[in-house]
This record gives structure tokens, sequence and C-alpha cells, in this order.
């Protein structure tokens, strides 16, 4: 049974902390900038390769087959964004321009859940 259209079984919030925190020092920070060239210069992907291996085994098994096969940055922000949606946090990414070449900025952002039932909702029928 799955736990919804991605995971078999939620990832701990250990192993998602453990996975960020090769990105952003300290992990959930959300004053901190990062772009696939970092990603790629810092050899992110060798470092956490081992970590990626254990969760994928919380994916569904055709959900694994298309995020876990020929993993590279972009492959990376996509699962990092997918793990932090279960733990209310997203990536949010702007455009920016070095030397004339466009490129990515990503940075991670708390995704404020409104509790209806602090909403004053009042309909009136005249």
């Amino acid at each position: 049974m799955s736990k919804n259209q991605l995971f078999n079984e939620l990832p701990p919030y250990d192993l998602v902390e453990k996975i960020l925190d090769n990105f952003i020092k300290p992990s959930f920070n959300t004053n901190f900038f990062f772009s696939r060239k970092d990603i790629e210069s810092k050899n992110i992907l060798e470092i956490i390769k081992k970590d990626l291996d254990e969760l994928s085994n919380y994916y569904i098994p055709c959900k694994k087959k298309i995020y876990f096969k020929n993993i590279n940055s972009k492959n990376i922000i996509t699962i990092l964004r997918q793990i932090l949606k279960i733990y209310n946090y997203k990536i949010n990414a702007v455009e920016k321009y070095s030397n004339g070449k466009k490129y990515l900025l990503y940075n991670l952002e708390k995704i404020e859940i409104i509790d209806n039932n602090k909403l004053d909702l009042t309909l009136n029928f005249d």
C-alpha cells in the first residue's frame, strides 16, 4: 500500500536531513542559495550516492525507475523537491545571469499551512 503517488513508505526525517545537509548548511536553512553548478563542482552526486540508494527503497518501483536511473544534478533537485514536500518545505528557483549565461538559483522555503479553523468565514445573504 503506497503512502502517496511516489512513496511506498515515507522517507524518515533523519534521512532527508542527511541528504539536505550536503546542499544546505545547516539543514533546513531557508537563507541559503545553491545552483546546479554548485552540485556539479562540489561532487555532491558522489557524496550522496549511498544515501540516494537508501532513499530509492522508499519509492514506488515505477517511480524509482524514472527518478533514479542516470542521476544528474537536475534529477537530484527533483528528488529533493519531492522529499522536502512531505515535510512542508519547497525549493524555489530564480533565474539569474552571470557572464551572459542564464542559470537557476535555488533556495529552500517553508510552506505555510493555513488552518481553516482559524479563518473567519461568514456568508451573508441579503
